[in-house]
């Protein structure tokens, strides 16, 4: 990974400062358009790649935006130096960063604070770099920078933010500085000058699309098994997730996980019951399928279950813990209610009646054993209406 990085434009800037004790704010400076949050993208790269987790605060995009300059980027980098896309660099990302998008408010210290508390009590997610993106909003003081650098040693964490200009309180604070002219890009840092080609500061690529995309699953008995057979009439790959001993109804496209792929969902099973008001017993078995439920939901943008919802908002059964981790990562999660009849969508209050349609990529799909006729009719009808056109075979 390491050769990998240096083809980013900021690894020469960053590589022996990155976790610098005496500077925790760093600004990447420049006009609107003009790259600060690719920039942005590759300091969390690096900071990923290097073993830190980082929490990335969007203020303008939503979540799947965010992650997808991230795909692009490190598809760029992988492109300059001829490497093939690599399973433990993508689980490398997934276990270490957390994407959150706050989209039109404003933002402050306080709310900062919240949300690392929030990641932290449910999550146990302790951000070592926090990238806040489209901060122009913010008023850029000493007292305010204090306060930030307060929180960063409060935190014992690091904070990169994106501005358009320079304000004199900044000139002391470490700043990227973006500056275009007809030769190509020149990033400065502290006076230093790299210059950063289009092949690794370009922040979006046209990849070719070989498939309509990947559905995620386990491949269980009734739900998991019949939207993996549904998905593949429609030209989807099968990722179906599994474990020694795990019994898997669907096996095309079978992964096993191995113990330390499934201890990157490891959850306490006292604090799932908490937060599904369930009682369950622990075991080892149990724990597991939790684990696949985090691997699922962690490859996917929209995630789609079938089930019971019930009073409380929770879904029945161990399939439930999916739907949570959807709810807090702020993913679209949509549930179809076999005792209703009908699709629900997470409002982020209450379930929303809705009609979904599959718009990403990526999709996980989970559910009850018992599927009824109504829901396997609902996720046949959900890929004939997503793609509005007979299946591939």
């Amino acid at each position: 990974m390491t050769h990998l990085l240096q083809y980013s434009p900021v690894y020469s800037m960053l590589s022996n400062q990155l976790l610098d004790a005496d500077n925790r704010l760093g600004f990447v400076v420049s006009a609107s358009g003009t790259g600060k949050s690719t920039i942005l993208t590759h300091i969390g790269l690096l900071t990923i790649l290097n073993g830190h987790k980082v929490l990335h605060i969007s203020l303008q995009n939503p979540q799947q935006h965010v992650r997808t300059r991230y795909d692009d980027v490190l598809l760029t980098l992988q492109q300059a130096t001829d490497l093939a896309e690599s399973i433990d660099v993508h689980k490398s990302i997934e276990q270490n960063r957390l994407v959150h998008a706050h989209l039109d408010q404003g933002y402050s210290i306080p709310q900062c604070s919240d949300t690392l508390n929030m990641f932290g009590q449910f999550l146990d997610f302790h951000p070592e770099v926090i990238l806040v993106d489209a901060t122009d909003q913010l008023t850029w003081n000493h007292t305010e920078l204090e306060a930030w650098q307060e929180l960063a040693e409060e935190r014992q964490c690091w904070f990169w933010f994106t501005v358009e200009s320079i304000p004199p309180e900044l000139q002391s604070k470490r700043t990227i500085e973006i500056f275009d002219h007809p030769n190509g890009t020149t990033l400065r840092l502290a006076g230093q000058q790299v210059e950063a080609h289009s092949h690794n500061l370009c922040s979006k690529i046209n990849r070719p699309s070989k498939t309509r995309g990947t559905i995620f699953s386990g491949g269980a008995v009734g739900a998991e098994s019949t939207f993996g057979e549904v998905a593949s009439q429609y030209g989807l790959r099968e990722v179906h997730f599994t474990f020694p001993g795990h019994e898997q109804h669907r096996t095309v496209g079978s992964t096993e996980l191995s113990p330390t792929e499934l201890s990157l969902g490891s959850t306490s099973l006292a604090y799932v019951s908490k937060i599904l008001n369930r009682n369950w017993t622990r075991s080892p078995r149990l724990q597991k399928v939790l684990q696949v439920q985090w691997h699922l939901v962690s490859h996917a943008d929209q995630i789609f279950v079938v089930g019971q919802i019930q009073p409380d908002n929770t879904v029945h059964g161990g399939t439930g813990w999916s739907v949570e981790l959807a709810k807090r990562w702020g993913k679209s999660i949509w549930v179809y209610d076999q005792q209703q009849s009908q699709w629900f969508t997470w409002s982020g209050l209450s379930w929303t009646p809705q009609i979904p349609t599959i718009t990403s990529r990526n999709i996980a799909a989970s559910g009850t054993r018992y599927l009824n006729h109504n829901g396997k009719e609902a996720i046949e009808d959900l890929f004939k209406r997503s793609f509005a056109s007979e299946p591939s075979n």
